[in-house]
């Protein structure tokens, strides 16, 4: 019989007699089931929710929930996203994952050097006559044409 050595871990000693009582109540579940991490201030939200929220009922105490939830870094996180990058099969993509590494998924991104981009050096005249203007004014638009061509024009404004 093999026996599992880690210091001051037996599995004998985990198994024990509780002589705590312990308590479940039904309330609102402002994290959808999320499991939040260490950052989250339960106190401060408690106290948030207690005293902002105290004499608010229906929608607006569940909206002030929320925001005490939030400002004390127990909101949803958001994902975290690596860089843009083609692959010539799917096009252009990023993994974006919760903080803690799970739920991943593929979402398409806005490929780098990619849109328009307005260089306007133009002085117009006041209103009523904003349509005479002078100087110069180009629109550069560029988009990616599979994953090793960007291409580029250039038109005025």
């Amino acid at each position: 019989m093999n026996t599992m050595n880690i210091p001051g871990f037996t599995a004998e000693s985990s198994v024990y007699r509780t002589s705590g009582h312990y308590q479940m109540t039904v309330g609102f579940d402002a994290n959808g089931g999320v499991v939040q991490p260490q950052a989250c201030d339960v106190d401060c939200a408690r106290e948030c929710g207690e005293g902002e929220c105290g004499d608010l009922t229906g929608r607006q105490r569940l909206q002030c929930l929320r925001q005490c939830f939030n400002r004390c870094g127990c909101g949803p996180q958001p994902q975290v996203c690596g860089p843009c990058q083609c692959d010539p099969r799917t096009g252009w993509s990023q993994r974006c994952c919760n903080p803690d590494g799970t739920n991943c998924s593929q979402r398409t991104c806005t490929p780098p050097g990619e849109g328009c981009t307005v260089q306007d050096d133009r002085t117009c005249l006041p209103w009523p006559l904003d349509d005479i203007c002078w100087g110069s004014c180009e629109r550069t638009c560029c988009r990616w044409s599979g994953c090793d061509l960007l291409a580029c024009g250039v038109s005025p404004c």
